[in-house]
């Protein structure tokens, strides 16, 4: 091979490598704090068809977040909009998440396939941080290397949908990965902005609450997913 033709070979790998830095899921085992900000308006303050958000219906929005993982199990206690707190338990693998309807009642639990529409209406499914769920972040995702509030990552865009629309709205969505850990830190699904704290990991297992089991035993035994927890 022509050695000028070599080089110039090898200057453009580089380059498209530098332009294409990896994304990494969090560990199996993990914790983080997540900050949302809504950005959207509210459905009495908005024109038609304009972006608002269904807490003035009998949908609240996420406003907190705080996410444990150990191995196939991750817990997300959600604070809503309306001021109440639920847990949600999602089985990894599968992305199956069970969601209650009010912290420490008996009012019941969304059962919730990773893909129905359900989920994506009423839990942050833009917070899936699985290997996976993780695909759409990829080079023809890639925006730039221009970080978020002077946090140094890259940036990624993409197109998802908000399910609060009839029919589902189309919206631009983004991530933001750090530039060292290369593990994603800010999410944004077209209405709001959740920003991610890693805290100190699990040293122990989670273990399902008995009021959840039921639920995720019969989806397992449905879906011929056994698996441990």
């Amino acid at each position: 091979m022509n050695k000028g033709l070599f080089f110039y070979l090898l200057s453009t790998l580089a380059l498209l490598g530098a332009n294409d830095p990896p994304v990494i899921a969090p560990p199996d085992n993990f914790a983080c704090s997540v900050a949302v900000t809504f950005h959207g308006i509210l459905a009495k303050d908005a024109a038609p068809g304009a972006m608002t958000t269904p807490a003035d219906s009998k949908i609240p929005t996420v406003k907190s977040d705080t996410i444990t993982q150990t191995g196939n199990l991750r817990r997300d206690v959600l604070t809503w909009s309306d001021g109440t707190t639920s847990e949600a338990w999602t089985m990894v693998s599968t992305g199956f998440t069970m969601l209650e309807k009010a912290a420490g009642t008996t009012k019941g639990i969304y059962k919730m396939p990773k893909k129905s529409s359900m989920r994506a209406l009423l839990f942050p499914t833009i917070l899936d941080m699985d290997t996976a769920s993780l695909t759409w972040l990829n080079p023809s995702s890639f925006v730039d290397k221009n970080g978020l509030k002077g946090r140094n990552g890259s940036h990624y865009q993409s197109h998802g949908f908000l399910y609060n629309f009839v029919p589902a709205k189309s919206v631009a969505i983004q991530a933001w990965v750090d530039a060292k850990s290369f593990i994603p830190f800010a999410f944004d699904d077209g209405q709001c902005l959740y920003e991610l704290t890693f805290t100190s990991p699990p040293t122990e297992p989670l273990v399902l609450p008995d009021r959840f089991k039921e639920d995720m035993e019969y989806y397992q035994r449905a879906n011929g997913t056994i698996k441990h927890l």
